[in-house]
């Protein structure tokens, strides 16, 4: 049965629309797997927290009962270590919004794991090893290196040899602590197609298998249109809005945009060739755009430069209303699937 892929505010409109708006399932399914890659990233950090057992909480004078309060716990890793290398995480979890897509009105369905496209995940997976290379593992050596000292400080600190014999066997030895930290990319191997090949199955729960199927790909279809969407408008409008109203125009700004553009290329399967004819009229425009040249044009110059980078910005956002192809080129027609 054909799927039908309605994005973002389109609903009604794909209701009283005489238009087809479906596509077949298998050129759906196809396209998803040669076209994207799903990833889960993990940065494992020791948080150096750890249960303190047969504690006793009091508040004031009087002792509290087990089942009205949790369990405290040992804080190990100071707290300055403990930011730097949620530091890096944030690096890592940047680099994962920038490759992957992500929609306001379809969330992924499966807790951690993210879409990006095929063609960048070479790019992806380097720069991850890049923040693991330069900026973790340096980190985890420096901790290390440093660990007898945060041991013996806490020794130093803790006076009572009851508390010290609980909190002792807690604190990893510095020869194992480095094991504790590592960033891993793991490639979940989620294919659309129906496994036929499933034995110890009823008929009925083929069916069940096969309409899964159909609506997994539907959600991640929609999910991708519908976040490259959201994302190409919100970065336009922003730096429309700035050079409309004379504001100050930043390099976040500017990085926005190009990275909306950069990211509907990787995804270049679910647009139309009008919208990528209007893409490619002037892109070399916006990708060497300066923030501070445009600035400066809007302020004392011509304003030259701004007003043909706005044309182009309004032309292609134009084009993709018009066409609804960020929204809709999975499912209006075959040919608007690119395998």
């Amino acid at each position: 049965m054909p799927i039908a892929l309605v994005g973002p505010g389109q609903i009604d409109q794909a209701l009283e629309s005489d238009q087809p708006v479906t596509g077949s399932y298998s050129d759906i399914a196809q396209t998803l797997d040669n076209s994207v890659v799903f990833i889960a990233v993990y940065t494992h950090m020791w948080t150096g927290q750890s249960k303190i057992r047969n504690a006793l909480v009091k508040l004031g004078h009087t002792e509290l009962e087990k089942d009205m309060v949790t369990n405290p716990r040992w804080n190990l890793l100071p707290e300055d270590w403990r930011k730097k290398f949620t530091g890096v995480h944030s690096q890592v979890q940047r680099a994962v919004d920038q490759a992957s897509v992500s929609s306001d009105d379809v969330s992924f369905p499966i807790r951690g794991v993210h879409v990006i496209a095929r063609r960048a995940y070479k790019e992806f997976a380097t720069q991850i090893k890049d923040i693991e290379k330069n900026d973790f593992v340096p980190l985890v050596r420096q901790l290390v290196k440093q660990w007898p000292q945060i041991v013996d400080d806490f020794r130093k600190d803790i006076k009572d040899p009851v508390v010290w014999a609980a909190l002792a066997p807690k604190l990893p030895q510095a020869s194992r602590l480095s094991e504790k930290f590592w960033i891993e990319i793991i490639r979940v191997p989620i294919k659309f197609s129906t496994d036929t090949t499933l034995e110890a199955v009823s008929d009925i729960e083929m069916v069940e298998i096969a309409e899964q199927g159909q609506r997994f790909a539907k959600n991640i279809a929609g999910m991708i249109v519908g976040g490259l969407e959201d994302e190409l408008r919100n970065s336009i409008d922003n730096l429309l809005g700035r050079i409309h109203e004379k504001g100050v125009i930043k390099q976040a700004t500017l990085d926005m945009v190009k990275a909306a553009f950069k990211k509907l290329q990787d995804f270049d399967f679910v647009m139309t060739d009008a919208l990528k004819e209007k893409i490619n009229q002037n892109k070399e425009l916006l990708m060497n755009s300066d923030y501070k040249e445009l600035n400066n044009d809007i302020r004392h110059d011509t304003g030259q430069i701004a007003a043909t980078l706005v044309k182009y910005l309004q032309t292609v956002r134009e084009q993709s209303i018009a066409d609804a192809a960020i929204v809709r080129a999975f499912g209006r027609t075959r040919r608007a699937i690119r395998t």
